[in-house]
């Protein structure tokens, strides 16, 4: 295992603020209330940025129409199947860190344990076990804390985006990436980011390749959400790449007439930079 004996005063701040953010990004998120309603679109600046510059597709983290119904394998209820996992069980650690890494995971990991021990169901701890049992590099582990968090709670979609970027780029299971995703669009339909991350694995990572797969979750995207003009442009680029100008084209113009109601005119000119180029 590496060590490092001595860390410099950055290193310590690195490391300190990624733990803080890794266990506090769900109450950035949102502020989980079981029973609550109305949580407001995510369709942030980042977002809309990533989705605009490059000609590439977004990561956000295709045979036949891809819906939520069509996908035999999503939770239909949550993994109300999942048996809970040893919730005293100690945290293992994986991956190379050094000493005063494994202090701070560990430190951490038994603040979770502790409100659990108080409430064996409480939301933000379980969440919490799973992302630091992946920085710890038990995805298995973290795949188990946060199966049996969707159990408890079956449509809160934070458990599912956790398992689909889990499956997608550590574990390389995309057959479930994709169920855990459409699990999220199945609770809460504009929540962007799903839909930028089954693109992505439908071309990036070429799952389903030579299907419409990432032509169809597109559109589902944009019946849904019909606002949404940074899944116009992808769904643009989507065509240019299958040489299909004339299909691109609509794509463009809609995204750019939604972006000008906006008042953004720095993305609109993006966007009309790209059409010029059909």
């Amino acid at each position: 295992m590496l060590r490092m004996t001595t860390l410099s005063k950055q290193q310590k701040l690195f490391i300190i603020s990624g733990l803080v953010a890794a266990v506090g990004i769900f109450a950035v998120v949102r502020e989980y209330r079981p029973g609550g309603e109305g949580e407001e679109m995510r369709q942030s600046a980042t977002t809309t940025v990533t989705a605009l510059s490059g000609g590439g597709s977004v990561k956000v983290g295709g045979s036949g129409a891809v819906t939520v119904s069509s996908i035999s394998e999503a939770p239909k209820g949550g993994a109300s199947s999942a048996s809970a996992p040893d919730l005293r069980a100690p945290l293992t650690i994986i991956t190379d860190m050094s000493p005063e890494a494994q202090t701070l995971l560990r430190s951490k990991f038994t603040d979770a344990q502790t409100a659990l021990a108080k409430n064996p169901k409480d939301f933000q701890s379980l969440m919490t076990l799973g992302t630091l049992r992946k920085m710890a590099g038990d995805y298995a582990g973290a795949a188990a804390d946060w199966s049996y968090t969707s159990s408890l709670y079956p449509k809160e979609p934070s458990p599912y985006e956790s398992l689909g970027s889990l499956y997608l780029d550590f574990i390389k299971n995309y057959p479930k990436a994709e169920n855990a995703y459409m699990a999220v669009i199945r609770y809460r339909a504009d929540d962007l980011s799903a839909y930028h991350n089954l693109y992505s694995l439908y071309t990036d990572y070429g799952y389903k390749a030579n299907t419409d797969a990432a032509e169809q979750i597109l559109k589902q995207g944009i019946a849904a959400n019909p606002k949404a003009y940074d899944l116009h442009v992808l769904l643009a680029r989507y065509y240019v790449a299958h040489k299909n100008p004339t299909a691109a084209r609509p794509e463009y113009e809609s995204a750019l007439s939604l972006v000008k109601a906006t008042g953004q005119t720095d993305l609109a000119t993006q966007i009309s930079a790209e059409e010029a180029k059909l």
